[in-house]
């Protein structure tokens, strides 16, 4: 146990963190009941899409019903990626939230990340990021 400075246990504790919205524990909470409410992670089928800019990671999982993209930004700087046309999803989870979940286009902070879910589109029609992506 760290009972003294920065880390000890006055100044980080369950109890601080649950009183804390913004504190990590609280964070994990929200990503793990996020992700047990998405089937399609773990038990569907899943694919990379490839962004213009290679500091972004883009997931896709499909099932049925919709798809959800994973969208990681792994720069340090902010980037801005285009969806698709056909590709209008709602957000379920990120780093923040966006002024526009339905937009055209998807801005992530540094190190930024955002899980959009899109509902079911007519067959072939999947998720995509745009060739016209902004960086």
């Amino acid at each position: 146990m760290i009972s003294k400075g920065e880390y000890g246990y006055r100044n980080v504790n369950v109890a601080e963190q649950q009183r804390d919205p913004k504190s990590f524990l609280n964070w994990m909470g929200r990503a793990i009941r996020t992700r047990s409410q998405c089937p399609e992670f773990g038990k569907r089928r899943w694919d990379v899409i490839r962004a213009r800019d290679p500091s972004v990671l883009a997931l896709r999982y499909v099932s049925g019903e919709g798809a959800i993209m994973a969208i990681h930004n792994l720069a340090p700087k902010r980037r801005r990626i285009g969806l698709a046309r056909a590709a209008r999803g709602y957000g379920l989870f990120g780093n923040r939230r966006s002024d526009d979940e339905r937009a055209a286009t998807l801005e992530l902070d540094p190190y930024g990340y955002r899980w959009v879910r899109f509902e079911a589109a007519p067959a072939g029609a999947l998720p995509a990021i745009s060739r016209e992506e902004a960086t």
